[in-house]
Order: C-alpha cells, then sequence, then structure tokens
C-alpha cells in the first residue's frame, strides 16, 4: 500500500524517520566546501534522516517536520563530514540541548516549515566546520543557487529508501519566481510567500535531502554564500510495503524550499535569548566564585 502525503490530487514526499535519499542530478561535491552542512542523525543507529545548516556556534537550522516524534535523547548532529560511511578525522560529534519547532507549523499545509536545534555545547570551528550568512533578501527569480545533501541520485527510478549516496552531493538550480511558481500551471495555492521554488526538469531535491540548505551566492561573490532557504518538499511517493520510492523534479513541479529571510526576526528572537542566557549563566558563576574567594579570604584572615 502506497504511503503518500496528498494535498488535493498533488502526491509529496517529505522527509520522513528512517528514509534516506538526496540530490537528483546533482554531483559530488569537493569534500568539505559547504562547511555549514551537518547530518541530523538517529543518534542508536547512526542513520542520516535530514540535512542542517550551522548558523551560529550554538544553533542548526532544518525543517521542522525533521523534529517530528523525535526525543532530545534519540538525535546527534555530525558536523565536518562528507562522507557517510568514512571519517577523515574534520568530523564532530554534538547533541541537542532543544528543539524549537516554528510554533506556527503546519505539517499538512507545509507551513512555517522551519526549526532551530539548540546544541548542548559550542561548536568547533574549523576549515571544515563554519556557519553560513543569513540572508538580507529573497533570490530573485533566474539566479543560480546550490542544494546539496545526501542519498540517492536517481532521477524518476523506483529505489529503496535505503539506496543512498555515501558523499555529499550537490547541485545548481535556478530560482524561480514566486508568481510562477504558485500559478496553477505549477504548484498552484500549495506554495505560500514563505517558500521558495528552485529546480528544473533534470535537478531537485528527494528524501533524505529535508532540512538542507539552498545556498546562494552573494552579489556574485562564489567565496560567500547566504542561506536562502531550508530544504522542505518536492514530487514523488513511498511505498511502506515494499520499501520503493521515488523523486522527480519536473519544469512545473520543482523543489520547495522554506524561505530564511521571512523567518530571520524569529531566528534572531531565538538566537538573541541564547545570548542573554548564557551571559547571565556566565555572570553568575562568575558572581558565585567572587563569593567563594570572599569566603576562602576571611577563613585565611580568621
Amino acid at each position: 500500500m502506497r504511503s503518500r502525503a496528498r494535498l488535493g490530487s498533488l502526491q509529496l514526499f517529505r522527509q520522513k524517520r528512517n528514509i534516506q535519499g538526496a540530490i537528483v542530478g546533482g554531483l559530488e561535491a569537493e569534500a568539505h566546501s559547504w562547511p555549514w552542512q551537518v547530518s541530523i542523525r538517529n543518534r542508536g543507529s547512526g542513520s542520516h534522516f535530514c540535512g542542517g545548516s550551522i548558523i551560529d556556534d550554538y544553533w542548526i537550522i532544518t525543517a521542522a517536520h525533521c523534529l517530528d516524534n523525535k526525543a532530545l535523547n534519540s538525535v546527534k548532529i555530525v558536523a565536518g563530514d562528507h562522507s557517510l560511511r568514512e571519517q577523515d578525522g574534520s568530523e564532530r560529534t554534538y547533541f541537542p540541548q532543544s528543539f524549537i519547532q516554528h510554533e506556527a507549523y503546519n505539517n499538512n499545509t507545509f507551513e512555517n516549515d522551519i526549526a532551530l536545534i539548540e546544541l548542548r555545547e559550542p561548536v568547533e570551528f574549523s576549515a571544515a566546520i563554519s556557519p553560513v550568512c543569513l540572508p538580507t533578501a529573497r533570490p530573485p527569480g533566474g539566479e543560480a543557487c546550490t542544494t546539496t545533501g545526501w542519498g540517492s541520485t536517481r532521477h524518476q527510478t523506483s529505489v529503496t529508501w535505503e539506496d543512498s549516496s555515501d558523499r555529499l552531493q550537490q547541485a545548481d538550480i535556478p530560482i524561480i519566481d514566486h508568481d510562477t511558481c504558485s500559478s496553477r500551471r505549477y504548484w498552484g495555492g500549495v506554495v505560500k510567500s514563505e517558500m521558495i521554488c528552485a529546480g528544473n526538469s533534470h535537478i531537485g531535491i528527494c528524501f533524505g535531502d529535508s532540512g538542507g540548505p539552498l545556498v546562494c551566492n552573494d552579489n556574485g561573490n562564489r567565496n560567500h554564500y547566504y542561506l536562502a532557504g531550508v530544504t522542505s518538499f518536492g514530487w514523488g511517493y513511498k511505498n511502506k510495503t515494499t520499501r520503493d520510492a521515488w523523486c522527480s523534479s519536473s519544469r512545473t513541479r520543482p523543489s520547495v524550499f522554506t524561505s530564511v529571510h521571512s523567518y530571520k526576526h524569529w531566528i534572531s528572537s531565538h538566537l538573541h535569548g541564547h545570548h542573554i542566557r548564557k551571559l547571565l549563566e556566565h555572570v553568575e558563576a562568575q558572581q558565585q566564585k567572587m563569593a567563594q574567594l570572599q569566603v576562602n579570604a576571611f577563613y585565611l584572615h580568621f
């Protein structure tokens, strides 16, 4: 029996627990060339199930649906990775302190599909691990941006959910303006103003890319990127009985991403609150240290 996420007559795929997959029509990325990319994994099995992006030393941004039915103690985040099966010494593993799904996230309409993961310990930045910049505006239609992820690279082909690429894949895809993508000929009313469409008939996202980044050049600077979108949904199906799945990107069914620019204030409010809390914790620790020193000094003079 096929399991499909439906909205009207459309058959949409969303990342579900233990489903893996990745960029359709992409190429293997140069190792550590996208240093903000992380792999979100099941802590027990170590299996990759979603992507994410580092935006701060304590924060990962991903899709809200990636955290559906996930407990904090069941997840780990691996940064600095390129191969899911081999290590080169650049990888670092972190554990979540909290999950923050957007308060208005709707799993049925795909709206507000964005979430933050607060880490227990700060990320150690290196040549292989660094944050991505937040956007100052939405990317315009026609701009070439890049999406990255791990997993199956097959297009419109029946593959098992576990048929995944070992190495990080990347694909350059064109932005499709909102008016076009939300027209009846394309996604119609499925696509809201807080979403970004990108892709073409040969390249798009698939199971397992969810939560990963869509990055664009900042004013054409190939060495400076900003996070335009978070991978949200696309076109395809999965079969729970046979464990077959396929993904497709067509000209009128491009990949859809949550627009990060639409949530900058939401993101900033949580990061600001975190920094204030950490500052207060530091001040309290210093006060306790000073109080202990005063107690020790009292006993010495007594």
